[in-house]
């Protein structure tokens, strides 16, 4: 199959979920590739480039409830090879996103300001808190929850979603919703002689970076007439690496 971008790409279709390969741009098996539909936004709105939030040190798999969450944020074009242009303010919160997709999200803290980002702070790491243990234990019954990062260029909740429909699309960097953190309430226990016993897995997953973001687009209305429906939402699942032959997954 040949897309409308001039790529060969296969899709595979399996639990609503499918995963694009051999193509250097997003695309959607209908009604086409998200790439195109970006050019025509582009051209609509007479914006030259789209820039996105992303990380250039992306957060950890795990961390405590305890210590700060640290990451390099990043402002590029889609090929990561153009910095924003100007200086522009990011806001995060966390979330909890649950396995029936992107239209299932609870917010765990509220918006706040991260920094504002200029070129000359490009390789700097920045350290953040963990989610309120009280929304941690509401969230869950376990020691430990998934919790993603959300970097947006407003402090709406809202603007975590890429709208389509948005005629305002592309003035300010598209945002960005990290993978789930696995963030433990509780410190490892201690032995008799004091020192720590903590599975590997966890000591090892707490060393280890990330390596995909995700970002979620609103690509119809909401209804048809007067018949109201669920808001229909994809979310794309993109490899944090310079290879443009990536595989990149999305769902429903």
């Amino acid at each position: 199959m040949v897309c409308a971008c001039g790529m060969p790409c296969a899709f595979t279709l399996s639990n609503q979920t499918a995963k694009v390969g051999n193509c250097n741009l997003l695309c959607l098996p209908c009604p086409g590739p998200l790439s195109a539909l970006m050019r025509d936004l582009r051209k609509r709105l007479e914006v030259e480039m789209f820039f996105y939030f992303s990380f250039l040190r992306t957060p950890p798999q795990a961390s405590l409830q305890s210590s700060s969450v640290v990451f390099t944020p990043q402002v590029t074009n889609d090929l990561r090879t153009e910095p924003f242009p100007i200086s522009v303010d990011i806001f995060y919160w966390w979330i909890e996103c649950t396995r029936n997709g992107p239209q299932n999200v609870t917010r765990l803290s509220e918006p706040a300001k991260l920094t504002t980002w200029r070129q000359e702070n490009t390789y700097k790491p920045l350290h953040i808190p963990p989610p309120p243990s009280k929304k941690l234990i509401e969230a869950a019954a376990g020691p430990g929850i998934g919790c993603s990062l959300v970097l947006a260029p407003t402090p709406i909740v809202s603007s975590s979603v890429i709208d389509l429909r948005d005629p305002e699309i592309g003035r300010v960097p598209l945002p960005v919703i990290s993978l789930p953190i696995r963030i433990s309430i509780s410190p490892p226990q201690q032995r008799r002689d004091g020192a720590a016993t903590a599975t590997v897995t966890s000591t090892t997953n707490k060393s280890l970076k990330q390596e995909a973001i995700t970002r979620t687009f609103r690509l119809f209305d909401d209804g048809l007439g007067d018949v109201p429906t669920r808001t229909p939402l994809m979310q794309i699942k993109e490899t944090v690496s310079f290879d443009l032959d990536k595989v990149t997954e999305f769902h429903l």
